[in-house]
């Protein structure tokens, strides 16, 4: 694993990138995840409590954040396997998913923006707030209660 800081970003992002070719790669406790390559395998980032932008080729990611109070935006990425984003009870933030091949579910209450298109969703959880972007080709995409939000 490498990181750096962010160094040409108006954002002040820390740059974590995670290079891996089999296996599952675990994080914990990072402010702040700005991937800049795809991941080849199952990536498991918890107690997140900052921006992700997180994507994989083949394999999942369990994204488990803890607090949406620093969040300004979520974006998880998929060709082949299964996005799972783990949120704080009650969360705030305005959701858009896409699946090609795949189900789209959350066991929070969304409420729509307009309508269904295909298997694309954009929505309101709470009042909105945090921009979240999940995107996946072959798999699924689930947002539900995160551990230890309870």
């Amino acid at each position: 694993m490498t990181n750096s800081p962010n160094q040409g970003h108006a954002d002040g992002c820390l740059r974590v990138l995670v290079l891996g070719s089999t296996g599952s790669i675990g994080t914990q406790a990072l402010e702040v995840i700005a991937a800049s390559q795809s991941i080849p395998r199952n990536l498991v980032p918890s107690d997140l409590a900052g921006t992700a932008d997180l994507s994989t080729v083949n394999g999942t990611i369990d994204a488990n954040y803890t607090s949406l109070n620093n969040v300004r935006r979520i974006k998880l990425g998929s060709v082949n396997g299964t996005l799972n984003l783990l949120l704080p009870q009650s969360p705030n933030a305005d959701v858009s998913a896409s699946a090609v091949n795949g189900s789209i579910s959350t066991d929070f209450p969304l409420t729509v923006k307009g309508h269904f298109v295909g298997k694309s969703v954009s929505g309101t959880l709470g009042s909105g707030g945090v921009e979240i972007e999940l995107n996946n080709v072959n798999g699924s995409i689930h947002i539900g209660p995160g551990r230890g939000s309870l």
